[in-house]
């Protein structure tokens, strides 16, 4: 644990998302997007949102559009990643090894159901 932010991050996230499915389980074109109170986005992070929504396709459920921790060269195209495990801390002995921290946070999201 971390500590009580991060879990209290969590727990409000995922207090959020059970609520979206709750009330928005059959809404095929229903989208939400999830910020931290704290989350800066760029100027031009429409424009970016879209040229990854473009490239993703009609198959996501949830998109994690802000991170903070690295990502990995082989889980991106230059336009996404897809977020593999392991997501951190890396342990000795793997191929990213060790300590490191890959796309973590719930910094923002859009999901949908």
């Amino acid at each position: 644990l971390v500590g009580w932010g991060t879990l209290s991050t969590y727990l409000s996230h995922h207090t959020l998302f059970e609520h979206i499915i709750r009330t928005h389980r059959r809404n095929d074109s229903a989208a939400f997007l999830v910020l931290q109170d704290d989350t800066l986005l760029a100027a031009d992070w429409i424009a970016r949102l879209r040229a990854a929504l473009r490239h993703t396709g009609p198959s996501w459920e949830r998109l994690l559009l802000v991170w903070w921790g690295l990502a990995r060269d082989a889980d991106c195209d230059g336009t996404v990643c897809t977020v593999k495990p392991p997501a951190g801390p890396t342990e000795a002995g793997s191929v990213d090894c060790c300590g490191k921290r890959y796309y973590h946070g719930l910094q923002a999201w859009l999901v949908r159901t």
